[in-house]
């Protein structure tokens, strides 16, 4: 994972990995997009097919208020938290 810092003017650099990743190029477009409170995405504008842009980002800002529904029951066996510290300390 690559990381950037925010200066005091709020500007990010793009590590050059993500822009060669992406095929960002000087000039370019970026859109960001809020996936939550804590989630953003990042998605160049090329300028060509644009309606397929359009649907890409409908699905991205709807994304974070879809819920997952369950089904069946889980496949792990629930246990208490004193069993949980007593086979972490078996372990060591």
């Amino acid at each position: 994972m690559v990381s950037s810092r925010v200066d005091s003017k709020g500007r990010v650099c793009i590590p050059k990995e993500v822009k060669d990743a992406l095929g960002i190029k000087e000039g370019g477009s970026v859109r960001w997009i809020l996936l939550g409170s804590k989630i953003a995405g990042l998605m160049v504008e090329s300028g060509v097919g644009e309606v397929e842009e359009e649907k890409i980002l409908d699905f991205l800002v709807n994304l974070s208020s879809k819920k997952i529904n369950r089904i069946g029951k889980p496949d792990y066996m629930p246990i208490s938290k004193s069993d949980l510290w007593l086979s972490v300390q078996e372990d060591q």
